[in-house]
């Protein structure tokens, strides 16, 4: 599924996209709440949003690895949002991007951590 559906702000650095709602039919939701760990695949998709920025157009990838995750909240619910998700560059190979990420809403934030996409196949 699609989760992030505005960006707010983007450079070749980074991005912030923002989460306006929960879709009535998330496949993660019960009872309205959804569980923080949500949060890496809001960053993935965020990283991934990022792609055009900086150069990563038409090049497909996948999550690697995911660091130093902290999180600061069980679950999410609709009083979380809108909920901004901020996608940080901080490294670049041929072969991956590294970024840091924060969730947050408004001024509290709701977890962060760090999250490596790795390329599929060769450059072109």
């Amino acid at each position: 599924m699609r989760f992030i559906e505005n960006v707010v702000r983007a450079d070749d650095r980074s991005l912030v996209a923002r989460v306006d709602r929960f879709a009535a039919d998330h496949p993660l939701a019960q009872h309205g709440r959804v569980g923080a760990a949500i949060l890496i695949e809001y960053a993935a998709q965020a990283a991934a949003a990022h792609a055009p920025y900086c150069g990563g157009v038409g090049r497909k990838a996948y999550v690697a690895a995911v660091h130093a995750v902290e999180w600061r909240c069980e679950a999410l619910d609709v009083s979380l949002l809108p909920l901004d998700i901020e996608v940080i560059l901080e490294s670049r190979t041929d072969a991956a991007l590294r970024y840091a990420f924060t969730a947050r809403h408004g001024d509290r934030v709701h977890g962060q951590g760090q999250l490596t996409l790795a390329y599929v196949g060769a450059a072109s």
